[in-house]
């Protein structure tokens, strides 16, 4: 009985803050419908693979096209979550949430909205760069519902690990610090623009270590979904694994924010 009810105080609050968001839905419409997927798709996908490869190049474009879109997700949920950490230092409205709502259902919401608007706004970045690209898609034996599931595992890795971060960091300036000494890294080596195979092929140690990094599993997950190949690690595979780390990083979270709230 008591799951039942915390799931429906769940549903609730994320009903309450799609309501909220539906008010200014127009504005991320517009930056991450639009603008950023169409100049990343010309500008990542055509022109610079075109300048740098030359012709020929249409796997290598949605390979390097992958990263991009893996750069956006990351920085979207952190864009619907920053919020968070500047509250606690200004208006402390935590306070008054964490009073009726237990602060397990309050945190899991808060990973959980931003991870399902940045699964919403990230599935029809693909099929957009289809529709301007067709040509590039044509050889490849791309599965669009495993990419969108491995969208949705990725989405939830993502909201968690940033969650997890703007719990552990103290003041809201040390958020520069998080990102430059752990985003970026992971995201660098986690096949932004290199797949795993040929960092492993050239480089071995990096590969077994890259194993460690969860970004891996995103960005080998899309591309296996998209191209097909077998020379990127089973989406399958890293469904699960992107799932596993959305676990163990909300249950970091969980823990931090509690330390940080002061609730026992």
């Amino acid at each position: 009985m008591q799951l039942i009810d915390s799931c429906r105080l769940l549903m609730r609050l994320l009903a309450r803050d799609f309501y909220v968001f539906g008010k200014r839905i127009s504005n991320f419409g517009i930056n991450y419908l639009l603008i950023y997927p169409l100049l990343a798709i010309i500008t990542f996908g055509y022109i610079q693979p075109g300048v740098y490869f030359g012709p020929g190049h249409t796997k290598t474009s949605v390979i390097l096209l992958v990263g991009t879109f893996a750069i956006n997700m990351l920085s979207l949920c952190y864009t619907l979550m920053a919020s968070f950490v500047f509250d606690l230092e200004h208006d402390r409205f935590i306070d008054y949430q964490i009073s009726i709502v237990p602060p397990r259902i309050l945190l899991i919401k808060m990973i959980l909205f931003p991870a399902l608007i940045a699964s919403l706004i990230s599935i029809p970045y693909f099929p957009l760069a289809y529709a301007i690209l067709p040509s590039y898609f044509e050889s490849l034996q791309s599965s669009w519902f495993a990419l969108m599931i491995v969208i949705v595992a990725a989405s939830l890795y993502c909201a968690s690990y940033i969650m997890m971060g703007l719990c552990i960091i103290k003041k809201a300036t040390s958020i520069r610090q998080f990102w430059l000494r752990f985003n970026w890294p992971l995201v660098v080596l986690g096949g932004l623009w290199l797949p795993w195979y040929l960092l492993s092929k050239n480089y071995p140690t990096l590969g077994y270590l890259s194993l460690l990094d969860p970004f891996t599993y995103f960005t080998e997950g899309v591309r296996s979904a998209l191209i097909g190949s077998d020379q990127f690690i089973s989406y399958t595979i890293c469904i699960v694994a992107l799932l596993g780390f959305f676990c163990m990083f909300s249950v970091v979270a969980i823990y931090f924010f509690k330390r940080k709230m002061d609730h026992v």
